[in-house]
């Protein structure tokens, strides 16, 4: 796991990058939106634009996520981080309910005309340009471990979907069937508003203290029976706190060990399970006698 300066630097980089090609490609999308007469296509500048506003939310949460324990903090600020995909899935829901109520009153409405190649160029670009900021991303996020990053991420690649209804919605349009970029704009809502549900139930399972996927406590636990002296692991639970997990040990030693031999290696432990399993930052190790009973 890197450093928690090393994870501001490197996601604050990335997230900066991607603020500035999404104003360039927003306003872009909107001229064409505008010039080809294309509802489909406004809508998906105004998507591209509330990932401006998700970004910026992203580089907060990963600014504060970082603050050390405090007093009234003292076990951190890791899940700021999760707080903070929890509002870039809110803000999601919110885009993708705007986007259908807009393209749904062009669609009652019965105004839909058919739009100018613009808006078909426009969208091919929104397309290829979106799907590499999602890649590009993502690849950060799971290098610093961020929830919130991942939760951007996928905001991108929902607007690289946006576009492909749009593309669709147009091409029909031009093809005879002008109802065919409103009902692309209300079928790319639906897509953005599930991505939205999903990165908030990810983000409420790190909340209620859900445990990490079995390879990593199993992972945990291997690395502790590995230790000489440890004879067994009574009990070990594993939760996450943002981008961060947090152990709790039992483990079970020669009852005639000394006081100062198990605290030892106690700390033994610990210092090899956050060696060996970088996403973990703390361990809380517990000696317990090794009776037949705790065997």
């Amino acid at each position: 796991m890197l450093h928690k300066e090393e994870r501001i630097r490197l996601g604050t980089k990335v997230i900066k990058i991607t603020i500035w090609v999404n104003l360039a490609l927003a306003l872009t999308k909107l001229v064409a939106g505008i010039l080809a007469k294309s509802s489909a296509m406004v809508a998906d500048a105004v998507h591209t634009g509330s990932d401006i506003l998700t970004s910026v939310a992203v580089i907060v949460g990963l600014a504060m996520a970082s603050k050390p324990a405090d007093e009234r903090h003292p076990y951190g600020h890791g899940r700021l981080e999760t707080v903070t995909a929890q509002i870039v899935a809110t803000l999601l829901v919110i885009t993708g309910l705007g986007l259908a109520y807009s393209s749904g009153r062009v669609l009652l409405s019965n105004t839909a005309t058919a739009p100018g190649p613009l808006a078909l160029y426009a969208a091919i670009l929104s397309i290829v340009v979106k799907e590499l900021m999602y890649n590009y991303t993502l690849k950060t996020a799971r290098q610093i471990n961020s929830s919130a990053m991942v939760a951007d991420a996928w905001h991108h690649r929902s607007d690289a979907f946006s576009s492909v209804g749009t593309l669709v919605g147009i091409a029909g349009a031009r093809l005879a069937f002008p109802w065919l970029d409103p009902l692309a704009g209300i079928i790319v809502a639906v897509l953005v508003c599930k991505v939205g549900f999903d990165v908030y139930l990810q983000s409420i399972r790190e909340l209620i203290d859900s445990a990490p996927e079995f390879e990593v406590t199993e992972a945990i636990k291997q690395t502790a029976l590995a230790q000489l002296g440890i004879i067994d692991v009574n009990d070990l639970k594993a939760r996450q706190h943002g981008p961060y997990i947090k152990v709790d040990l039992e483990i079970c030693v020669n009852p005639n060990m000394s006081l100062q031999e198990s605290h030892t290696l106690a700390h033994q432990v610990a210092d090899k399970i956050k060696e060996n399993v970088k996403t973990v930052e703390t361990v809380m190790v517990h000696v317990n006698p090794c009776t037949k009973e705790a065997c």
